[in-house]
């Protein structure tokens, strides 16, 4: 052995001692003093490895102490490292304070820290707080927050996002005592997450504090599901069932975001709406809306393209309604009531005359009222498919599933056109009657609509 490799190993072995002797200086000084919940001292990733140390002392604060640690594997071939917080402008998140073991300049947004021959470690403190651009910023409104009951953090709002900055990065949460991690990435050691090389840009939502969980491994996946206590909540079995019914809806798991998948129910005072990242959700406790954004774990941008956005929310939305009612998680009585609430949503919009599902996928991004009947007249068109070909013998769950699954491809318009009269010959213009042409949908013989379901936006 060479004195190179023997001087390399020296140096990778003192880096692996520095870091596991950080984390338990760190243990050492906040965990008791703070009474935190006890986590694994020794997080090493490997020496390849970014370590993030997120500690909430204090919840009430809104804040939390992040500690970045990046090993010299990482940044030995850049002279300084570049890094942004991506929420800091747009989503209201604030930096309090923020200090580096090497140089560290600031200019607007963006940081830089010189890197050198030893680990580089970065500490700040900040407030993760987050609202969609364009959105009102009630408290409620926020997808992102913590507070002295419980915290939904944005990973784009916690974390920095480095340049050309690949490794992977482990994860140690320091928490109030009961509070409990649901998250979209792997567990070691019942304290560690390996949150892989995407942790800095890709968006999850992670759910902290006193959840219930339980966890589904079906399909060559596993699903994390955490609900908070409460009268009016969801019961993580019925958040399962949701996932079960979905998987025997497509035949197998997601594809595209990794094989592990995480939802975290939160109470209604805590969050209206909800949000979604690659292999995250967060919502209230909605069945249909829920059953809508888990459902996204199969049909989204990666299987999906934009022209057929009628299909991607349209249909979603009808699933997330029918899946709802099949695990149980609705009443049927709640299932019409959503359906009846879309249907009057569309005659609604449709009343100075009707607009093909294509033109309205055309103005989704620009035009509320055309989203609205992407959304409404998608899902009442899938309801109208899937009625004619159950009395067939048949169900709409074999082109979703088609479409959806493996997801090794993206559909756009013609693509599901040409699927759907592969499948279905016989039904192909009664698709392209509504998905074409300006046509009002037939009387599906829904109950009167009551606005209470939660369903639809706009209604006479």
């Amino acid at each position: 052995m060479d004195r190179t490799s023997v001087t390399r190993k020296a140096r990778d072995m003192a880096v692996r001692v520095a870091r596991v002797t950080t984390a338990l200086a760190i243990a050492q000084a906040i965990g008791p003093a703070c009474g935190l919940a006890q986590t694994a001292d020794a997080h090493d990733g490997g020496v390849d490895a970014v370590a993030l140390i997120v500690e909430i002392a204090d919840p009430a604060s809104g804040r939390a102490r992040v500690r970045v640690e990046i090993p010299t594997t990482v940044s030995a071939d850049r002279s300084v490292l570049t890094f942004t917080f991506p929420d800091l402008r747009r989503g209201h998140a604030s930096l309090d304070s923020i200090r580096a073991s090497g140089s560290l300049t600031r200019e607007g947004d963006t940081f830089e820290l010189k890197a050198g021959s030893e680990p580089l470690t970065l500490d700040y403190i900040i407030d993760p707080t987050f609202y969609p651009p364009g959105q009102p910023e009630r408290v409620s409104d926020a997808r992102s927050r913590i507070t002295a009951e419980m915290a939904v953090v944005r990973t784009t709002s916690l974390f920095p996002r480095f340049r050309r900055l690949d490794a992977p990065a482990t994860v140690v949460f320091r928490l109030p005592e009961d509070w409990k991690v649901v998250a979209p990435w792997p567990e070691r050691d019942g304290s560690v997450y390996e949150a892989g090389a995407g942790w800095g840009s890709t968006v999850e939502y992670v759910g902290l504090g006193p959840f219930a969980v339980e966890t589904l491994r079906e399909s060559g996946s596993t699903f994390r599901v955490g609900t908070s206590p409460g009268g009016d909540e969801l019961d993580p079995a019925e958040v399962i069932a949701i996932v079960r019914t979905e998987l025997e809806i497509l035949g197998a798991g997601p594809s595209g975001g990794g094989d592990l998948w995480s939802a975290v129910v939160v109470p209604r005072s805590f969050m209206r709406g909800g949000a979604a990242g690659r292999s995250s959700v967060v919502q209230p406790p909605d069945p249909g809306v829920l059953a809508h954004e888990i459902f996204h774990w199969w049909s989204n941008g990666a299987t999906i393209a934009e022209d057929a956005v009628w299909f991607r929310e349209g249909f979603t939305e009808y699933y997330g309604v029918k899946s709802a009612r099949a695990a149980a998680a609705w009443t049927e009585a709640e299932a019409d009531a959503c359906l009846a609430d879309l249907n009057a949503e569309m005659r609604f919009l449709e009343r100075d005359g009707a607009m093909s599902l294509v033109d309205a996928a055309r103005a989704y991004r620009s035009d509320s009222r055309a989203r609205r009947l992407v959304y409404a007249k998608g899902a009442l068109l899938a309801l109208h498919l899937d009625r004619s070909l159950t009395q067939r013998g048949r169900s709409l769950d074999l082109v979703m599933s088609r479409a959806l699954v493996p997801g090794d491809r993206q559909f756009g318009t013609r693509d599901l056109i040409t699927l759907f009269d592969r499948l279905f010959h016989e039904l192909t213009g009664v698709l392209e009657t509504y998905l074409l042409q300006a046509k009002p949908l037939p009387d599906l013989h829904l109950s009167d609509a009551t606005g209470l379901s939660g369903c639809a936006r706009y209604l006479p």
